[in-house]
């Protein structure tokens, strides 16, 4: 779908926000062109593809992020993974961890690629994880003991190192970040 077409969606759903609109048009768009270069026939290391990136919306509680990232996830339909940081611990005993992630998104993707009859390259391909109220994790530690900064540098290690999983995939972080 052409880039002015998905702005003109979102934007029956979503008022304003031109900017925010116009980056996350931006973000899809880079998936699909990968996904072009891959159908092309030419053989390409990862280093060719186009490279993905990551977004950080920072908006005041209530301003829309989460909902701008669901409505472009029905107008672009991707395989999208919402996850509240809220919930994050630094291992599976204290609540979701970042291997909670990994697995979920793993297994989900191999149950999409088996019924979808595509390749898990191509489902790999159209992945984005979302991590709403990532803010919440900028303190030490929260008032139920979660340990934020441990969560932060494993978020970090799963954003930086390819390896968690076999194909690269985007991130859209969500926060206020206010005061």
């Amino acid at each position: 779908m052409d880039q002015h077409k998905i702005y003109d969606k979102l934007s029956e759903q979503v008022y304003g926000h031109h900017e925010v609109k116009k980056m996350l048009i931006n973000l899809v768009r880079r998936i699909h062109l990968r996904d072009l270069q891959r159908k092309s026939g030419m053989l390409l290391d990862e280093d060719d593809l186009i490279p993905l990136k990551n977004v950080l919306l920072i908006g005041a509680s209530g301003t829309g992020k989460t909902y701008l990232v669901e409505c472009l996830n029905k107008v672009c339909d991707f395989a999208l993974f919402k996850y509240d940081a809220t919930k994050l611990a630094p291992t599976s005993a204290k609540g979701t961890s970042v291997d909670d992630i990994i697995s979920h998104v793993t297994k989900s993707v191999n149950k999409l690629a088996s019924n979808s009859g595509l390749s898990q390259e191509e489902v790999w391909g159209h992945v984005v994880i979302f991590i709403d109220e990532v803010d919440k994790l900028s303190k030490p530690f929260d008032s139920s003991g979660n340990w934020n900064l441990q969560i932060q540098a494993n978020l970090l290690t799963l954003i930086e190192n390819k390896s968690k999983f076999p194909y690269p995939v985007s991130f859209i972080f969500a926060g206020a970040f206010s005061g």
